[in-house]
């Protein structure tokens, strides 16, 4: 790579290139991966429907303000869409593909300054983005995922530009503002750039008064509106010590393994045999990916599929795969052409096709995915996803009041639907159940962000009614298994408790598909569903309760 040449554009051939990463991107998305929503995406859909009527950042109307949301930015986006009349499922589809495809041209930007101006290098890493699976997979899954990707890539690259250019760091402030409203991890990143300008000259850290400023009064009005800095999500995950590390090392593990060891190599490899590779940005970049993976690492990782945690580091990645490449390129000029271009195209496609293996394994699977219908939401394979919280939603949207609490485990689309004040019985959404410490005792399983629950606070609020089990069952008046007691050791405290037994009666309601949702009612005289199966009692609940 030489750095004779740092254009600040983009050139035609760039773009265009560039272009067809970003359509390749948003087809691998929306062609190859199926649009199953996170029921977390749920929550951020009813604070924004609320927030877009005027009741301001909370979960529950008439209730405190509460961030139970790791995305500022999202909630205010999608309460703007909500506002001009669009779907928020919808919504949440649209901007998650669209950032998927900003993320290529962020990428690019970024792979260009770390190559210092290497057009090479640029579209690389925007390819590189375009073939990711974990990209493509959560682009579709309603959260703020490739938002925060695209604007921490971009406030990196930004930052990259204005350091090399000497041109202050407004713009970078901005973008690392903007990824901090986006996810609160940013901060780390942002800290990270300020560091290494302090440590190349003092003054240079002076530059980022419009960060320090902005970042100031953010923390001033969150502290004065919620009474914390932090959203309850963060407290929710937080605790298990080195058990969660533990589960969260093997997490980043398997994030990387789907990488490819290939192109972890060709990030390695440059930084030992090629000196000229080692400098701020490439250590910028290593620094950047670790705090990230460390982030996720200390929660526990996340139980769900593709590392959505780990999706932000995928530019930065991509950035030094694509240099380091063309780093060994550049200094292997003295062996036979032939050879070398050999080598290189088999590297090259070793790579690809590694990065690739989940998203070939889910087109020999299920091959229909590649000629299905055009559809932004309604495009799951029932064999495989049942929307199973929508139908409880509006379930409960028919059986409670419109002030009747309900309390669930699974609260998103639950919330969504149902449209009745929710007791979030994990903490994401509540203050009280979201600070207590994580409890070891009796789990059998790590579940980042599920380890906390509290019988004792759930029965203190006096719920209308609590869904339990947390999905619906093939059979009325079934209860909670003993893997779901495993799961959430306190739901085994709350059905021994005596003041559940004395106080709520067992309900099942049937579903439209078939199966049958389950409940516990604290007023059994309230008129509910008709075809409501009233259970006898509570010797239908599966395992030993007395025993838990």
């Amino acid at each position: 790579m030489s750095p004779a040449r740092t254009p600040d554009r983009l050139t035609g051939r760039e773009l265009a290139w560039v272009a067809g990463a970003c359509l390749v991107a948003v087809l691998h998305a929306t062609r190859v991966f199926q649009a199953a929503i996170s029921d977390d995406a749920y929550i951020l859909y009813r604070y924004a429907r609320h927030l877009a009527a005027g009741f301001g950042f909370v979960w529950n109307l008439g209730e405190a303000p509460v961030e139970g949301f790791t995305s500022f930015l999202d909630v205010v986006a999608l309460a703007g869409a909500r506002i001009l009349g669009c779907d928020l499922v919808q919504a949440g589809q649209v901007l998650g593909v669209a950032f998927a495809g900003l993320s290529c041209v962020a990428a690019a930007c970024l792979g260009r300054e770390v190559g210092l101006g290497d057009s090479r290098a640029g579209i690389a890493s925007a390819w590189i983005v375009a073939l990711a699976p974990a990209q493509a997979a959560w682009a579709r899954g309603g959260l703020e995922t490739t938002l925060f990707t695209f604007l921490a890539a971009a406030a990196m690259a930004v930052w990259m530009w204005e350091r090399r250019t000497a041109s202050g760091r407004r713009w970078s402030s901005a973008l690392f503002v903007l990824a901090v409203l986006a996810r609160p991890e940013a901060l780390a990143l942002a800290a990270l750039a300020v560091l290494l300008d302090f440590a190349e000259r003092r003054s240079a850290a002076l530059a980022w008064w419009p960060l320090c400023t902005a970042l100031a009064i953010l923390a001033v009005w969150k502290l004065a509106y919620f009474g914390d800095v932090l959203p309850n999500t963060y407290h929710a995950k937080s605790g298990g010590g080195l058990v969660a590390l533990k589960a969260g090392a093997s997490y980043v593990a398997r994030f990387l393994r789907g990488y490819g060891w290939i192109n972890l190599l060709l990030i390695a490899a440059p930084l030992v045999l090629v000196r000229s590779t080692v400098n701020a940005r490439t250590l910028y970049l290593l620094l950047c990916a670790g705090m990230l993976a460390l982030t996720a690492a200390k929660v526990g990782g996340d139980y769900q599929y593709f590392g959505r945690y780990l999706v932000p580091t995928v530019p930065p990645l991509a950035a030094l795969t694509s240099c380091g490449a063309l780093a060994l390129w550049d200094a292997t000029g003295a062996i036979r052409r032939p050879v070398r271009i050999a080598v290189a195209a088999g590297v090259c496609v070793g790579g690809a096709l590694q990065l690739l293996l989940p998203s070939l394994r889910e087109l020999h699977d299920r091959p229909w995915l590649l000629t299905r219908p055009w559809r932004l939401v309604e495009d799951t394979d029932p064999a495989l996803f049942r929307p199973d919280f929508e139908l409880m939603g509006k379930a409960l949207a028919r059986i409670a009041g419109p002030k009747e609490t309900v309390a669930a485990i699974a609260v998103g689309a639950i919330g969504y639907y149902s449209d009745r004040p929710i007791l979030d019985c994990l903490g994401l959404n509540d203050r009280e159940i979201a600070r207590l410490p994580v409890s070891l005792a009796g789990r059998t399983v790590w579940r980042s962000g599920h380890m906390k629950g509290s019988a004792r606070v759930v029965l203190a609020r006096r719920p209308a009614i609590i869904a339990l089990p947390m999905r619906p069952t093939a059979e009325p008046c079934r209860g909670p298994a003993a893997s779901d007691v495993a799961v959430y050791p306190w739901v085994g405290e709350l059905l021994g408790a005596p003041s559940f037994r004395n106080g709520y009666q067992q309900r099942s309601d049937p579903l439209p598909d078939g199966r049958w949702m389950n409940y516990y009612v604290r007023d059994p005289a309230h008129p509910r569903m008709s075809g409501t199966r009233v259970c006898a009692s509570s010797s239908f609940i599966l395992g030993d309760v007395d025993a838990l």
